[in-house]
């Protein structure tokens, strides 16, 4: 009995492991997260209404890439507009700006002071200890922000106002 158990386990898992090859899987991505999102909701009812919500997400979506000043445009050279938003969520009232993007390059050694808003915008809200940068680190060697953009985050450091970087590993 206790070999067959073992078998149909075996096979219960191996089945279930190679569902996601299958074409048709696509469909469900996400949808385990968003069921159980809902699921919560149902057991638990939501902790706060949207609207009182302590945690607002500042996505970067579909829409945006296909909106101007975006459209068309490469990533590295967003950081004058990511520099207004985080200026202005700051100033909104943001306990903290975490950035779940990571801009390994930099425009800057083609384009002299390209970066100048965003470094700011970075320096002054480091200065009131309320940003956090990401990396990744899959091998040896993260992928990590730029040294200018950390070197802004850093110089709060020192001052023991801020931290600069927490570590993801993905």
């Amino acid at each position: 009995m206790r070999a067959r158990d073992a078998l149909a386990a075996l096979v219960i898992a191996l089945a279930v492991s190679l569902l996601p090859l299958l074409p048709q899987a696509e469909r469900l991505e996400g949808l385990s997260l968003d069921a159980l999102t809902w699921l919560r909701h149902q057991a638990f009812a939501p902790r706060h209404a949207p609207a009182q919500s302590p945690t607002v997400v500042i996505a970067i979506d579909e829409a945006t890439y296909r909106a101007q000043p975006f459209q068309g445009v490469p990533k590295v050279f967003w950081t004058r507009e990511i520099g207004q938003v985080l200026d202005a969520v700051v100033e909104a009232g943001a306990k903290v700006v975490g950035f779940d993007v990571i801009y390994p390059t930099s425009v800057e050694r083609y384009i002299r002071g390209f970066d100048r808003d965003f470094l700011l915008a970075l320096r002054r809200a480091a200065g009131d200890g309320k940003v956090v940068l990401g990396k990744v680190q899959h091998s040896e060697q993260p992928i990590a922000p730029t040294p200018a953009r950390v070197s802004r985050c850093a110089t709060a450091v020192t001052s023991g106002r801020s931290t600069w970087s927490r570590t993801r590993t993905a």
